[in-house]
C-alpha cells in the first residue's frame, strides 16, 4: 500500500527524497521528480523492514473477510477521518484495507 502510495504520488522537490538513514546519506539527488515517490517508498520500506515492521494487515492475523468490520470501525472515528484530504466512502476504505494487507 505505502509502494503504491508514494510511487503514485510524486513530490513537489526531488530532494524530498534524499536524507540521512543510519548516519548514511540515502537517496538520490538530482532525481527525475516523477521517481521522487518510488524513491521514498522504497526507503521507507527499508526502514520498516529494518525495524521488522509487520508486512501489512495479514502479518497482523487480518484477513480479507474482515475488511467490512474494519470499515464498520473506521468511518465512526471522525478524529482520523476528517484529516482525509479528500472526501471517501466505504469503497474507498475498502481499497485502502485491501491494499494495506501485504504492505511490500
Amino acid at each position: 500500500m505505502l509502494d503504491g502510495l508514494l510511487r503514485a504520488s510524486p513530490f513537489q522537490t526531488r530532494d524530498a527524497v534524499y536524507f540521512s538513514r543510519g548516519g548514511q546519506s540515502v537517496g538520490q539527488r538530482g532525481a527525475r521528480q516523477e521517481d521522487a515517490g518510488k524513491i521514498l517508498a522504497d526507503q521507507i520500506i527499508g526502514f520498516m523492514q529494518d525495524l521488522h515492521v509487520p508486512n501489512g494487515l495479514r502479518e497482523l492475523g487480518y484477513q480479507s473477510s474482515d475488511i467490512p468490520a474494519l470499515i464498520e470501525g473506521t468511518l465512526p472515528q471522525h478524529r482520523v477521518t476528517k484529516l482525509s484530504p479528500r472526501p471517501f466512502g466505504p469503497d474507498d476504505l475498502a481499497q485502502i484495507f485491501t491494499e494495506a494487507m501485504v504492505a511490500w
